[in-house]
């Protein structure tokens, strides 16, 4: 028989602590979101809070509407730190730093 004064433990998820997840206060990763553009050159960062693999950002490309083979968008040259695969993302690209 329970008391009845005392607590049960709710199994209600406690919305402040969701709410200041979603507004990027409180990150249970301990990384925080910035855009790629912030980034020095030779930056290390995540593309997901979660994710496995490191990248390091690298080159600018500018863009260049009147060649066939430069970018038509400016994009970032970013590098996978643990297999070498090179990825092309907007400047505008959230990224999670530590």
């Amino acid at each position: 028989m329970t008391k009845p004064n005392s607590r049960r433990p709710s199994k209600k998820p406690n919305l402040k602590i969701l709410s200041e997840i979603a507004q990027g206060i409180v990150n249970p990763f301990g990384y925080r979101p910035v855009e790629l553009r912030s980034l020095k050159e030779g930056a290390y960062f995540f593309r997901k809070p979660t994710a496995k693999h490191e990248f390091i950002r690298n080159h600018y490309n500018r863009p260049d509407q009147s060649s066939w083979y430069a970018p038509k968008h400016a994009n970032y040259s970013c590098t996978n730190d643990s297999t070498g695969s090179e990825v092309f993302l907007k400047p505008s690209t959230i990224v999670w730093i530590d």
